[in-house]
């Protein structure tokens, strides 16, 4: 949204247009103080010596992170037999925070986009079916905004191997990604990622060994958008 410019030579008017920025003359000096109005059209003094930077439009600001080591405690326990569907529960992947935009938008909010993937995960299974889905929640500020378990689960099957001992496994990764929107972000808010990751072993046959390891190598990228900017003065 544009910040429309107004000019006022000796005090702001009894009705301040919503979303403008305000140059009102000091009486008897040279000074000015700058305003800018909310969207109800209250206006907030601008500290002094401030000086609104010019855009050519919104500025958006990039963030992208990245997660080494395994989530939710390594490795699930070895199992031999069929299990129900187990749930190693909510963890932190990754934090961060929402700029704090210097346009002199008071209350200002941003549009947030963010893209990420599960990282690396490693599936033993002779003689049963592994089954893992993950699921996504994002925070903002300690409150839940979203919460999604993904339909696109990793489903491994390894049976009728007969006697053999050798174990073997399958390793993906960035394959399970996920993306989301959330508009009205503060400025400044915290944002917090969380994975959840459950897990089934079924099938079991003879000689069955099942486990897993995820969450290696985790990234996510950040795209804020602010919702308004001073275009122009």
């Amino acid at each position: 949204m544009k910040i429309t410019f107004h000019k006022v030579v000796n005090s702001l008017p009894t009705a301040p247009v919503a979303d403008g920025l305000y140059v009102v003359k000091v009486a008897g000096t040279t000074d000015f103080n700058l305003f800018v109005t909310d969207a109800s059209g209250i206006p907030h003094k601008l500290p002094d010596g401030y000086i609104p930077p010019l855009t050519d439009g919104n500025p958006r600001i990039a963030q992208a992170l990245s997660g080494f080591g395994w989530l939710w405690g390594g490795w699930t326990p070895v199992h031999t037999a069929n299990t129900g569907l187990l749930d190693r529960g909510w963890v932190l992947a990754h934090r961060m925070t929402a700029p704090q935009m210097t346009t002199g938008l008071v209350g200002g909010q941003m549009d947030l986009l963010l893209n990420g993937h599960f990282g690396r995960q490693i599936v033993y299974a002779r003689e049963c079916r592994a089954r893992v889905i993950f699921g996504w929640r994002v925070k903002v500020n300690g409150t839940v905004v979203a919460t999604r378990d993904l339909t696109d689960n990793y489903y491994e099957r390894r049976t009728n191997l007969g006697n053999e001992t050798i174990l073997e496994y399958d390793q993906k990764h960035g394959q399970i990604s996920w993306n989301y929107v959330r508009n009205n972000v503060p400025f400044g808010a915290s944002i917090e990622i969380e994975y959840r990751c459950r897990y089934q072993i079924s099938g079991v046959q003879t000689n069955a060994y099942g486990r897993i390891i995820a969450g290696y190598g985790r990234e996510l990228s950040a795209l804020f958008v602010p919702r308004k900017s001073i275009m122009s003065i």
